[in-house]
């Protein structure tokens, strides 16, 4: 059967809506935190850059504590988004482990192990440094790695990629191979 080209993107449209209300449910079902929207945040006066509120003196006095520097972002947040432009100069020259996610916003396993990675960026605060690279923004340095396949997990130390780490896995498998590159 033939569809018009605007039946199917129409089509197209409804499959993904109803795969991001599926994955919310599971999420929800699972105990994980569905995803921020920059607009939410912008609507609750959330940092879009360290995802903090400013303190209420702070708003009084027409103050925010946000960082205005992307190198003072490095040591406000535990997890950070970095891009082609960055990468090196965060990742590959970074004095502390790094675990890089690679991701797109399209991706449901990607937005699924989105609160475990955030966990485990709170978890290893201060020893390893975590980041999240979209693919979809960043091709340039998702094709110099060989990604491949989303959600890709990698770990690099003193600049060097030492492990990989493909696919939605379960957050002792990420951990594991912390611990052993720490």
């Amino acid at each position: 059967i033939s569809l018009g080209m605007e039946r199917s993107s129409t089509l197209a449209v409804a499959l993904t809506t109803a795969l991001l209300a599926v994955s919310a449910l599971v999420m929800r079902g699972a105990g994980l935190k569905p995803i921020q929207s920059s607009v939410m945040m912008q609507t609750r006066r959330i940092s879009p850059i360290t995802h903090q509120r400013p303190s209420l003196s702070q708003m009084k006095e027409g103050r925010q504590r946000w960082p205005h520097s992307r190198r003072e972002e490095l040591w406000t947040r535990a997890l950070q988004e970095v891009n082609d432009n960055d990468f090196v100069d965060v990742v590959e020259k970074s004095t502390i482990p790094v675990l890089v996610d690679f991701w797109a916003p399209w991706c449901g396993p990607c937005r699924l192990i989105e609160p475990v990675i955030e966990e485990i960026s709170n978890e290893y605060a201060g020893r390893m440094l975590t980041v999240k690279v979209n693919t979809d923004e960043s091709p340039t340095t998702a094709t110099k790695l060989g990604i491949r396949s989303i959600p890709s997990l990698m770990l690099f130390k003193g600049g060097d990629r030492k492990e990989t780490i493909v696919g939605a896995v379960p957050k002792t498998t990420i951990t594991s191979a912390l611990d052993k590159l720490l």
